[in-house]
């Protein structure tokens, strides 16, 4: 049963849309929101219609009747209702091209090592 904003909101629309020569002159702002109106009571309306009879639905309509209503709640909520993935496939010689073309960092560090003056020499053969 409808609430009494969504019966107000009824005449409101009907009252809009008695004349159809009406709504052929009338502004794109205000034509949207008279549409907008009137798809906002018929949600409402199917809303209740789909609370009040879920429990009599037959079970094969039940999946897409909850996925198409979860849908519109995550909208309706503001989430995402679309993922967008991608992936790609890096191969050994793709990855050894990607590192190839990185510019060479080359740095020479300046050292003050000496050899050893006694250093053992190496012993060959036993």
């Amino acid at each position: 049963m409808p609430d009494p904003a969504t019966n107000k909101l009824k005449q409101q629309v009907n009252a809009l849309t008695k004349d159809n020569d009406l709504t052929a002159n009338m502004p794109p702002d205000k034509f949207k929101k008279m549409v907008a109106q009137k798809l906002q009571v018929i949600v409402n309306d199917l809303a209740d219609r789909i609370h009040s009879e879920v429990h009599t639905m037959p079970p094969s309509k039940l999946p897409l009747a909850f996925g198409i209503l979860q849908d519109k709640l995550l909208t309706l909520q503001g989430e995402a209702t679309v993922r967008t993935q991608k992936t790609i496939t890096v191969s050994h010689q793709d990855f050894n091209s990607i590192l190839n073309a990185l510019p060479a960092k080359t740095e020479v560090i300046e050292s003050n090592v000496q050899e050893p003056i006694n250093a053992p020499q190496e012993v060959k053969g036993v």
